[in-house]
């Protein structure tokens, strides 16, 4: 009898480690949003929607959105876009990751976004971070090739492990903030135009202009020097 309420003990502290929240059950937006309430907040779990973009409300029947929960939208390859509110405190790991599809983020919200939330998001050209942003995790934006200039919040504390590795055309804008200059320097990732393969590009095509120019005006010029005096023009 002993050993039966020791178990039974047991298993009551098992449960009470795994917190059950009420009226979490799934529920949907008429723009096809999916989402849990959770003390008194929505957690954004997910997207049905016909279109492509996925605007997130900052309230949903007069609840405010705080969350973005991981692996959201992970792989799903209708979304074209994703809008974020200033309402929204974190992005959960993986949320947005692997999504094909997706070319541009605004996040007006977030001090927060999670290891590897936007990876390997291969069509990501444009983003927008926002001002209260303060941590940007591991992996966050790794394999994002497409990606182009990004704009730093002046109050980024923390840039995480990778979070950029791979990202081929990426260049920070510093806005002052020294560490995303700290960051670009260990990834040799580019900080002024100057340092874009873009910009080196334009100097090979100029030079190879100027270069050919200047073969074609040295060819006429022995050309001209080689006719006998007398000869017809």
């Amino acid at each position: 009898m002993k050993k039966l309420f020791s178990l039974l003990f047991v298993f009551t502290l098992l449960l009470s480690s795994f917190p059950f929240t009420a009226g979490a059950e799934m529920r949907k937006t008429d723009s096809g949003i999916l989402y849990t309430v959770e003390n008194g907040e929505a957690v954004i779990q997910g997207y049905d929607g016909a279109g492509s973009v996925m605007n997130i409300p900052a309230e949903i029947d007069g609840v405010p959105v705080t969350k973005i929960a991981a692996q959201t939208c992970r792989g799903d390859t209708s979304v074209s876009e994703v809008r974020i509110p200033k309402s929204v405190a974190s992005i959960g790991e993986y949320a947005f990751a692997e999504c094909p599809n997706l070319a541009k983020v605004v996040i007006k919200g977030s001090n927060f976004i999670g290891r590897s939330a936007f990876r390997d998001c291969k069509a990501l050209m444009t983003l927008t971070l926002p001002s209260n942003l303060e941590t940007i995790d591991d992996f966050a934006f790794e394999g994002c090739t497409m990606l182009g200039a990004v704009k730093i919040p002046k109050g980024l504390k923390s840039i995480g492990v990778d979070a950029f590795m791979g990202c081929e055309k990426l260049r920070f804008e510093l806005n002052g903030n020294a560490v995303a200059k700290a960051h670009a320097r260990k990834y040799n990732i580019p900080t002024s135009f100057t340092d874009t393969w873009e910009f080196t590009l334009i100097m090979i095509v100029l030079v190879t202009v100027l270069l050919g120019g200047g073969l074609i005006f040295v060819s006429k010029k022995m050309k001209n020097k080689k006719r006998p005096w007398g000869a017809v023009q």
